[in-house]
């Protein structure tokens, strides 16, 4: 099973370090996504693209479309999608629709709506298609106040108080 080998490896790596894990940390990493490992495994494609560049953003919404056709309860995966989506039509006006956007998120936050995938979504949607900067810093704020041990909550946390002029909050 690969979601136990995942997280017996995540336990390892946490002993090694002398990390204690909190409680909701290991529960999170317990947690198996999809039952569709073929659908695990197109969102790990997706993952795995690097750049921002529209190329590589389609070719990561193209697994992630995959990966949904096949698992439609796939949370993270919509979330991912719905991220992305929202990114698209902010960098490049007019490719995607906007109602394709709200539909992944709609998705995502029926299936997990306080993950911590589908608070980045929400945070997304806010920001690139709502354009409401002061939403999305305080939606984000209250994600990493739930999720402070999350990484990819704090990075896009510090982007937001890049953006709003706040370095040293983004340093802390």
């Amino acid at each position: 099973d690969v979601f136990e080998v995942q997280e017996q490896i995540a336990g390892r790596v946490s002993g090694a370090l002398n990390v204690a894990l909190a409680t909701p940390d290991r529960e999170r990493l317990a947690e198996q996504p999809t039952n569709d490992l073929e659908a695990y495994n197109l969102y790990l494609q997706a993952e795995a693209i690097p750049g921002s560049d529209i190329e590589s953003v389609r070719r990561v919404m193209a697994l992630l479309e995959a990966a949904v056709r096949r698992d439609s309860t796939f949370s993270i995966a919509w979330a991912r999608l719905a991220t992305f989506r929202s990114f698209t039509h902010f960098r490049t006006p007019g490719a995607i629709d906007v109602a394709s956007a709200r539909e992944a998120l709609d998705r995502a936050v029926s299936l997990a709506p306080d993950a911590p995938m589908t608070y980045r979504a929400r945070v997304s949607h806010l920001d690139f298609v709502e354009r409401d900067v002061a939403g999305a810093h305080a939606l984000m704020k209250e994600a990493v106040s739930r999720y402070p041990n999350e990484a990819s909550l704090l990075r896009s946390l510090g982007g937001l108080e890049v953006s709003n002029g706040n370095t040293e909050a983004a340093l802390t």
